[in-house]
Formats: C-alpha cells, structure tokens, sequence
C-alpha cells in the first residue's frame, strides 16, 4: 500500500490506498515501538530502508521513526552493519536537503544508530550547513530544524559552535530581522502555519531551535537568561518583536505562540529553567486570555502536555498550575 502498486489492501479495509498507507505507516512505528527485536532482520530492514527511497514526503517521516526505535533497542551500525553505510546516506541527505520533518526524523536516527560515528557524520552535517543556513537558501527551513536538533542530541560535541551559530545566524539573521508581512500574508488573525510566509515559518522553527539548544546544553545560566528575556519580548509586543507594524495578525499569533511554547519547553529542564522570572512568567501567563481562540487553546494544550509528562522529574515545575485560574475567563465553552 505504500508503494502504491497494491491497492487490495485498501479495498479490503474499505478505504482507499492513501489512508491506508498512512495507517499502515504508523502501526509500523508503534510496532517498531513495542515489538524492536522482531525487526532486526536482515530482509525486514532492508525492505524498510527500501522506503525511504520513495518519492512521497510523508513516508520517510515514519520509517525513520521506526529505525529510530530500533536503534534504541540495538543500534542498527551492530545489528546489522551491510545495511548500515546506505542508511547513512539516506539520513544524511535528508538532514541537509529533506523537508523539515524529515530533517528532524533523520537526525534523532543517526544519533541512536551510530554510537560510535556520530562525531564525524555530524560534523560533515554542519559544514554543509553553513551553505543552506540562509535566508537565500531552498533549504533554510530544513537547515534549522537541523541545527536544533543536533544541538538537543549532541550539546557537548560542538559546544562553542553551535552557540556561534545560534547566536549569528537564529538571532541576529533570523528571529532580529525585520521581515514577514507583504502581499502573501494571511489577512485574518488566525491561518494554518501552511498558509504563514515562508520567512515567518522559518522564524517559528528558529524558535524552537532555540529551546532545543538550551535543552541540550542543561546549565547555561547566562544564555538560558538572554534567551528568556528575547521570547519575553516577543509575546509582551504580541509578535511583533521590532515593532515594525509590518507583520499581519495572523503572523504575529503564531510568533508568540511559538515563542510561549518555548518557554514552556525550556522551564520543563532544571537549570536552565530556573531562571525563568517572575515578570516573564506573569507576561507568558497572558496566552491563556490571549484573543485569539486559536492561540488559547494551542498555549492551554502545551501548557497541559508539560505539566503532566514524566512526573516528577521531567514536567513543568507545579507553579504553572497557576495559569489554569485564568481560564475560568475563557468565554469559549469548548475550550473553557
């Protein structure tokens, strides 16, 4: 069904070939999840490897998942070491010029599958990084998804680079630059992140960048503090960070979103979530009476998710229970 070529398997399930193939796609993953062991066969990962040659976007995202899983059971450089130099040129190839869930997908493989490698392959990643971390660049989206993510995976491999790069090309290049807005902006408060600029989507994943960076470095006060007062910025001037009046509404709801969710992320990590202010907690407490609806419920289901993930150790600290007193003003039932 994922290849397309078998269409009984749909008409038997009563739907057609494309939902099945995405409904197989996932019982793979969770398979891969639970059952790892029964997966380390040669015939079974060559056959999965096979689809991550296909041409559609959305297969890869998941086979890379599964693979991931399974280097978590076993890495997949010792179960099975013939497989392994193709399967690093497929993940390699899609961390530098896939689409941004492949990206992301392909590093978390790499990292789990590679113990041993994962110096040199990283850093061959980042040199071509330097080419497609710009703004001129088709895959600049793809290359800071990137960068994020092995700086979460690898913080103590690249340290000072990473930061340089953070610093140079995610704050001064992208998140400070004027931008976004023009004819192709949407003209309601609220869109789909498709229907956003592309220049405002990259802006959304250098964000997450940035949480993802501080997560992995753990105890970097100082940059953990500056980081912190930059997203306080973007949701006390409501997204709009430079002021500019030149970002639509619908843009500037999703920027401090983003930037609300990353505050959540970073304060879900002792040390570098401890110092998270009091004021900048105040001022993220707002985007559960924020007015858009959209970014309300958004802001109460990240706010919900981190509260209740890996207690005690991993979630939010019990303060940001807090934040729920301000829904009781939440004129939507639905969301209330």
């Amino acid at each position: 069904a994922v290849k397309g070529t078998d269409p009984s398997i749909a008409e038997e399930c009563g739907t057609d070939i494309k939902t099945a193939a995405e409904r197989g796609l996932k019982l793979l993953v969770m398979l891969s999840f639970v059952f790892p062991a029964h997966f380390l066969h040669e015939d079974v990962l060559n056959r999965l490897t096979t689809l991550l040659e296909l041409d559609d976007d959305s297969v890869a995202p998941h086979i890379l998942a599964a693979l991931t899983f399974l280097g978590k059971y076993r890495p997949l450089s010792e179960a099975c070491p013939a497989l392994f130099p193709k399967l690093i040129t497929l993940c390699k190839a899609y961390a530098e010029v896939g689409t941004p869930k492949q990206a992301k997908n392909a590093v978390r493989c790499l990292f789990v599958n590679v113990p041993t490698q994962r110096g040199a392959i990283f850093t061959e990643i980042l040199e071509t990084l330097k080419a497609t971390l710009t703004p001129h660049s088709e895959h600049y989206r793809t290359a800071i998804v990137t960068l994020g993510h092995i700086a979460h995976n690898l913080p103590d491999n690249f340290p000072v680079h990473i930061k340089n790069i953070v610093s140079r090309k995610i704050v001064k290049e992208l998140l400070v630059r004027e931008g976004g807005g023009g004819p192709n902006a949407p003209t309601g408060q609220w869109c789909s992140e498709e229907e956003l600029p592309e220049e405002t989507r990259c802006k959304l994943e250098g964000l997450k960048c940035m949480a993802r960076w501080l997560l992995g470095l753990k105890k970097d006060e100082l940059s953990a503090q500056k980081t912190f007062r930059m997203l306080n910025a973007f949701i006390v001037h409501k997204g709009d960070l430079l002021q500019q009046n030149q970002l639509s509404s619908a843009e500037m709801a999703h920027l401090r979103l983003a930037a609300g969710a990353a505050m959540l992320k970073i304060c879900e990590q002792k040390g570098v979530g401890d110092q998270f202010t009091a004021e900048q907690f105040y001022n993220l407490s707002h985007l559960m009476i924020d007015e858009v609806p959209e970014v309300r419920e958004a802001f109460a289901a990240k706010l919900h998710k981190g509260l209740s993930k890996g207690i005690p150790n991993k979630c939010l600290p019990l303060d940001f229970m807090g934040m729920y007193a301000l829904a009781g003003r939440e004129p939507e039932r639905r969301i209330r």
